[in-house]
């Protein structure tokens, strides 16, 4: 797994392609890239599937996260850990169907 923080800038995001990038809840000036690589069953299509359903499941919590952040519910480096954590337990998945079955 590879989580990259880089400065929000459009020569970045450009020289990050491949990656899911996210703008951090931090600093709006700081993105966060991350790509998952390590499903390694399933036909192509379900592995394109399970990508983008534990992206769309990243993204989602980045935004409850900002939510609880700006109501003071959660600090910045519960946010990081957090996050982090997160995508660390998605990249640990390796079954394109049991991604699709089970995560949400």
């Amino acid at each position: 797994m590879i989580i990259i923080k880089e400065e929000n800038t459009k020569a970045k995001r450009e020289a990050l392609k491949g990656y899911s990038i996210m703008v951090s809840n931090v600093d709006i000036h700081q993105i966060i890239a991350f790509r998952f690589d390590n499903i390694k069953t399933g036909t192509e299509k379900q592995i394109a599937y399970a990508k983008s359903i534990m992206n769309n499941k990243v993204y989602k919590v980045n935004e409850i996260t900002r939510n609880m952040m700006v109501g003071g519910k959660m600090t910045v480096k519960e946010y990081e850990k957090g996050i982090e954590s997160l995508i660390n337990e998605l990249d640990n998945f390796t079954d394109a169907k049991y991604i699709i079955e089970n995560v949400k």
